[in-house]
């Protein structure tokens, strides 16, 4: 990722927050935004 870098706001349903929740807690991201941006790199 590059160091610089902009917020973004966006509204999910609450299944898909829930999802983002345990992709993290399973540890196959570190943080939410790390699987945001994977998401959108593929």
């Amino acid at each position: 990722m590059s160091s610089e870098s902009e917020r973004v706001t966006i509204r999910l349903p609450p299944d898909k927050v829930k999802a983002l929740h345990q992709l993290v807690k399973g540890g196959t991201y570190s943080t939410i935004s790390d699987a945001i941006r994977a998401a959108i790199d593929r």
